[in-house]
Order: structure tokens, then C-alpha cells, then sequence
């Protein structure tokens, strides 16, 4: 992921250790022996189950992402327990619509909501 530039949600994914993310509920999806997809889990000590990352590569990955969320889902619904939090950062529009699917009339109230946009000056870019 690191050669490809893909962090999700967790920039510094690079150096944690594998044992961050949860084998029973990350997963991946290989084919031909190279893997296009992958979707990776952490469990907080407090029972927060968050995804971090879920990025797919190659021509069969939008097929494939829906696939990996589900097996995930499956999996933790039988792993943890009904008091454990599901935490996921709806970033974008593909998060929010991804949360709405997973779980409708259950998506909490927004708390911050803009846009950004970046303007090139002499001195070099600043947000508005």
C-alpha cells in the first residue's frame, strides 16, 4: 500500500505493526496470485471496531470492494459483541453512501461538513 500511495484513513499505516489490524475481520481478495484489494480492521482495547483502509487496484476491484465489506461484516457480526462500536469516518461520499447501504436510518448527525479549495498565489497555495 505504501509503494502505491494508498493510507485510507490512517497516514502512518506504513509503521504500525501488522498485528494492529484485526486478522479475523481484515481481509484481501487475490487472484492469479496478486492481490487487488484489500480491507483492513482495527479493534480499539474499548471495543471500537474501525476500518481503515478498503482501496481496491485493477479492473475487477469495484466488483470486488463490496464483496470484501461484506465478508467483514459477516465475520464481526459473529466476533463481537452487540455493546462493541462500529466507528467509520464517512470522509467522502463513497464512506457516507457505503454507511448508508451498510446501515440505514442508523448514521449519526454530521459534525463538521465543508469543502476546501486550493488557490496557487506567488507564495505558493493557501485553503479557502
Amino acid at each position: 500500500m505504501l509503494f502505491m500511495n494508498k493510507f485510507g484513513l490512517c497516514e502512518d499505516i506504513a509503521f504500525l505493526k501488522r498485528d494492529h489490524f484485526d486478522e479475523d475481520v481484515s481481509c484481501y481478495y487475490e487472484n492469479d496470485g496478486l492481490v487487488s484489494a484489500i480491507m483492513l480492521i482495527h479493534v480499539t482495547d474499548n471495543g471500537e471496531v474501525k476500518p481503515e483502509l478498503l482501496s481496491g487496484w485493477g479492473p475487477d476491484s469495484q466488483m470486488v470492494l463490496p464483496v470484501l465489506v461484506a465478508h467483514s461484516v459477516l465475520f464481526a457480526d459473529e466476533i463481537f459483541s452487540p455493546s462493541d462500536v462500529a466507528v467509520i469516518d464517512r470522509h467522502n461520499s463513497q464512506s457516507l453512501a457505503l454507511v448508508e447501504k451498510l446501515f440505514p436510518n442508523k448514521i449519526g448527525v454530521p459534525i463538521f461538513m465543508g469543502t476546501r479549495e486550493e488557490v496557487q498565489t506567488e507564495g505558493g497555495f493557501y485553503g479557502i
